[in-house]
Order: structure tokens, then C-alpha cells, then sequence
């Protein structure tokens, strides 16, 4: 069972097939586009013309608290 603030429950929310769906009854949202690496994805994001509301329908947003979140001590490769 997970927690409605638990990474899982926010990715189940924002998969592709939920995107699709709003983007065809709410209104249209751009596609997500591909990233080679979480540097390129954190690039993106960054910038101040990519909007996250015109990507991701503002209505299905969560607020997700990593509040247990410790630094890791191993890379993560």
C-alpha cells in the first residue's frame, strides 16, 4: 500500500497513459521529451521557458514530502 505522499504514488500519478488522457479531454499538454542523462532533465527544467503546467495538467499535481530522505553514502550508478 503506498503512502499518498510516497515517490511511487506521484509517479503513478504523471505516467504517460494519465497524460494522455488529460490531454485529450482538458487540454493539450506538450510531450515530456526524452533525456539522455538527469543532468540534461535538470537542464531543462531549469529554464524558465519550460513551464512545468504545460507538461503535466496542473489539477493531477500532488505535493510529495521526501521528509525521510537521508544523503546516500554509496553512488548510485
Amino acid at each position: 500500500m503506498h503512502n499518498k505522499y510516497d515517490s511511487t504514488n506521484f509517479r503513478d500519478n504523471t505516467n504517460a497513459s494519465n497524460l494522455q488522457s488529460s490531454k485529450t479531454k482538458d487540454r493539450n499538454l506538450k510531450p515530456i521529451p526524452k533525456f539522455n542523462n538527469e543532468e540534461s532533465e535538470r537542464q531543462f527544467w531549469e529554464k524558465p521557458e519550460n513551464d512545468a503546467t504545460e507538461y503535466f495538467e496542473v489539477a493531477k499535481m500532488v505535493v510529495v514530502n521526501f521528509s525521510n530522505l537521508k544523503p546516500s553514502t554509496t553512488s548510485i550508478s
